[in-house]
């Protein structure tokens, strides 16, 4: 089981529940995240936006932004 947050400093991070432990942090290339929601329909998918007013699809197996982000 994972928790996804976003820090005081904008950046994402999927963390390991059983202990703790970071799996994932990413950095959007500007400004900083302040939102996120799980995709409806790809569990292995999660939607970020931020004060730069894009939003970007990460995938929480590798870590990385989709090559096209949606907005």
């Amino acid at each position: 089981d994972m928790i996804a947050s976003i820090g005081e400093d904008g950046s994402f991070r999927l963390w390991k529940l059983a202990d703790g432990k970071s799996l994932r942090d990413w950095n959007p290339p500007r400004g900083k995240l302040n939102a996120m929601q799980f995709h409806p329909s790809n569990c292995n998918s999660i939607l970020v936006a931020g004060d730069a007013g894009i939003v970007h699809m990460l995938n929480m197996s590798t870590g990385k932004s989709a090559e096209n982000d949606l907005i």
